[in-house]
């Protein structure tokens, strides 16, 4: 045996030995601590999952892949998520339309571009787009639906060409049906995760709740005093957006899962450029599939996903450009566009961009010549124009480019003058057993158990980078570097595994290669090693699947009924239950004080958060110290409802805010709370609210008034005018009565600026009825209003009595 072979299979067998001890130290842990307490569920739904592939198979006389495509669109028909599926898809399609008009447009043969490449540019147009469009409040379902089906009606040509290629990329080989079956079964499980409601947190915090005011509000308001990450980088967050609107919160879920069978795609794109073969192919994209971190990044709505998307198509683009002249031609542009993408997405992106100028420096011979100039010169106004568009963004609001980072340096007025700090619970740097302590001490680089980071970095990396290094296989090489170097810049600053998904799928792809030469031998022992130690790391990989996340339930009753989903949301996150609630309730759009977690997607109006996502609202709310300072500052903020989570603010906290409002319903800790109206509108700005004496009202001649108030209509009216304050909600209440019960009454406020302009008015017409009534309005002047004429008046010539009038603040 050679002594490379023989180099792999001692490297491999230590990285077992290490693997074993590290089993071995947590052995201690419970299985709750482990995460191994559904595990008997979990294993027989992949029984169920098993058998129904391969049984769909055999009966259909299909391949595993088309049988496991086949149980996905079972699943989505039983589940009620066909629309939310048929969203995605006609995404998907639209975006491969829209690459290959880009890619004519610059004369590009689309048929020499992978699919997934041409499929991404038009993702990272639709982003771009919609992107802009929420500067102004023109997001509506009507526009969303043109900009995808648009393309449909043009472009059937193009599909019918998508499809076939599919077909032939995705060929039946017999010899691979084991690993397919495999392939589609994890692909299945990721599926029904998808399915389920959304519980993860930064999703309820940000890449849920974005979309949700997208579709509400029409627009994204980029208010850093409300959310300080209102101008960071969001291309993925628009595309969610743009599904959102038309499929809601499943179809943007299996949107972020589609993007991680894309990455499955490119990752055996990145295989076959580096030489490998189809096996090893798909051996790596099963390895990536049951990774516990792919379990994390699907399981809840993030953005990694279309992030690590764009990076490895924009670096597989890079390399191919590096491959010869006519090829930096095509394909630098391309990776301008996907790496614009990516750093409009996250960025995290300035972390992998050194690793690719060091590749491009090593193959300067390829593209620096003077014919280039224009390749290039148009490849970086591509990557700094769609790239820089977040960033210039930020800079115009706040004068910080990547607020709120770095903000000692660029000291923008809306965050305090210090530098952004991560959690300190992650580790920062990289050590020599960095990959042992990301396997087995998983907590400190991700939220998450042991085992969160995968096992195959000790069996199966560590032992291919030393193969490939000793066979001198360059583009082997070339890809260890990059991945190499993204984990430890992006580590310099914080070791967070989901910062380095496209390391982990460069990584893997070593790994594939690898797998392809070792397994091209004719030595039936090393063939066998080397499916052995890829069971060993499946096996280990699925026995800790669950360990990378806290989201991965999957719930029959959730899957496939909507009181299922109801029911699951109370029991497991009663909190969306309450932002429900608050929409129904909070009708006058008032902001919402949030002294409970940042899951508040979903909610209509602004959520005022006490944490580091509001340090404005955070700080004035901590000055507050008895409970009249508290009311002061959440009537400051226009706060009528709250929502209180008594496990996570302090007793005294919780005893002041309780003082304050009052409950309006529970559910477990949280609760939803009311200001009560006495305390909402407690400053009277009307004289003489009971007409008791002439004064204050300009009464017209017709005019009655009697001892228990004043008889108007339309034709007579009372009124009186009082100066106001830009910013503060008022309330307006009539108390009032008919003779008749066909009469109505009209509440009216006229707005005047200060030279008494007429600006706009508010009117609400109530119905009338014999027994005094009260009826109010809350009313918000404009911005430029600094008088307010109040009318006491009838609908209609039909008298009515009004008894009392108030208006308050």
């Amino acid at each position: 045996m050679e002594a490379r072979n023989l180099l792999f299979i001692a490297t491999s067998v230590l990285g077992l030995c290490a693997t074993i001890w590290g089993l071995i130290e947590l052995s201690s842990l419970t299985v709750t601590e482990l995460g191994w307490g559904q595990w008997p569920s979990y294993a027989l739904y992949l029984a169920l999952g098993l058998a129904a592939i391969e049984g769909l198979a055999r009966t259909c006389n299909v391949d595993r892949l088309s049988s496991g495509a086949i149980l996905i669109a079972l699943l989505s028909v039983l589940s009620g998520a066909v629309w939310q599926l048929s969203v995605t898809i006609a995404f998907i399609i639209s975006s491969f339309i829209v690459g290959s008009a880009v890619l004519k447009g610059w004369k590009v043969n689309r048929s020499d571009i992978p699919q997934t490449v041409t499929l991404l540019i038009g993702a990272c147009m639709y982003g771009t787009l919609v992107g802009l469009l929420a500067h102004f409040p023109i997001n509506y379902p009507g526009l969303y639906a043109v900009l995808l089906l648009a393309p449909l009606g043009f472009g059937w040509r193009v599909v019918t060409d998508l499809f076939r290629s599919i077909g032939r990329t995705w060929q039946i080989h017999t010899e691979f049906r084991w690993i397919d079956l495999a392939i589609s079964l994890i692909a299945l499980v990721h599926f029904s995760v998808a399915l389920m409601p959304e519980i993860g947190h930064d999703a309820l915090a940000m890449h849920l709740f974005i979309p949700g005011h997208m579709a509400y509000r029409h627009e994204w308001g980029f208010d850093v005093d409300t959310y300080v990450w209102a101008v960071m980088p969001m291309m993925g967050d628009w595309i969610y957006s743009l599904v959102y609107m038309l499929g809601g919160e499943t179809a943007a879920r299996i949107t972020n899962l589609s993007f991680a069978f894309i990455l499955c795609l490119l990752l055996r794109d990145l295989v076959l450029w580096a030489g490998g073969r189809e096996i090893g192919a798909r051996l790596a994209v099963l390895l990536f599939l049951v990774t516990p971190l792919t379990l994390r990044e699907t399981s809840t709505l993030l953005i990694d996903s279309i992030w690590a998307a764009f990076v490895i198509a924009g670096t597989l683009s890079l390399l191919e450009s590096l491959s010869s002249t006519t090829n930096t031609k095509t394909y630098l542009p391309i990776a301008g566009t996907l790496l614009a993408g990516a750093l409009a997405t996250k960025s995290v992106t300035f972390t992998v961009i050194p690793a690719l100028v060091l590749i491009m420096i090593v193959h300067y011979k390829v593209w620096l010549h003077k014919d280039m100039v224009r390749t290039i010169t148009f490849s970086l106004l591509l990557f700094v124009v769609i790239g820089s568009i977040p960033y210039l963004t930020a800079w115009h609001i706040t004068g910080n480019p990547v607020f709120p980072f770095f903000n000692e340096y660029f000291k923008a007025p809306q965050y305090p003058p210090v530098n952004f700090e991560a959690p300190s619970i992650f580790e920062k740097g990289t050590s020599w057993d960095t990959i042992y302590r990301i396997t087995f001490d998983s907590k400190k680089y991700l939220e998450s158990r042991p085992g969160a980071g995968g096992f195959q970095w000790l069996i199966l990396f560590l032992p291919a980078a030393v193969f490939l290094a000793i066979t001198r296989h360059r583009k082997g090489i070339e890809l260890i570097a990059i991945g190499v170097l993204a984990v430890v810049a992006t580590f310099h600053q914080t070791a967070y595994l989901r910062y380095i998904l496209p390391s982990y799928v460069i990584l893997i792809a070593v790994i594939g290669l690898s797998i392809s030469i070792l397994v091209s031998t004719e030595k039936s022992r090393l063939r066998l090693f080397v499916f052995i130690a890829i069971f060993v790391v499946v096996v280990l990989n699925m026995a800790f699947f669950r360990s990378g996340t806290f989201y991965s339930d999957v719930s029959p009753k959730a899957l496939l009924s909507k009181s299922g989903r109801e029911a699951y949301l109370r029991e497991r996150l009663p909190i969306r239950n309450a932002v429900r609630l608050l929409n129904e309730l909070n009708t006058d759009m008032r902001p919402v004080a949030v002294f409970a977690p940042t899951l508040m997607a979903g909610l209509h109006s602004d959520a005022l958060f006490t944490s580091w996502y509001n340090t404005r609202f955070r700080n004035q709310m901590n000055k507050a110290t008895d409970s009249e300072s508290l009311l002061k500052g959440l009537l400051k903020e226009g706060v009528e409802y709250l929502v209180l989570d008594e496990h996570r603010v302090s007793p005294k906290r919780a005893s002041l805010i309780r003082s304050v409002t009052e409950e309006v319903i529970r559910y477990g800790a949280v609760s939803v709370r009311k200001i009560p109206d006495d305390r909402l509108f407690n400053t009277e700005l009307l004289k003489n609210n009971d007409f008791a004496d002439d004064g204050a009202w300009n009464l017209p001649n017709g005019v009655t008034v009697g001892s228990d108030g004043i008889v108007v209509n339309n034709q007579r009216s009372a009124t009186q005018v009082i100066p106001i304050t830009p910013g503060t909600e008022y309330r307006l209440s009539v108390r009032q009565s008919c003779f008749r019960g066909s009469a109505k009454t009209r509440l009216q406020v006229n707005w005047l600026d200060s030279s008494s302009r007429f600006i706009s008015t508010n009117i609400r017409v109530v119905d009338c009825t014999e027994k005094p009534t009260v009826h109010s309005m809350d009313v918000h002047p404009p911005d430029n209003a600094a008088k307010v004429v109040i009318y006491v008046t009838g609908q209609t010539r039909q008298p009515v009595v009004i008894h009392e009038v108030f208006f308050k603040k």
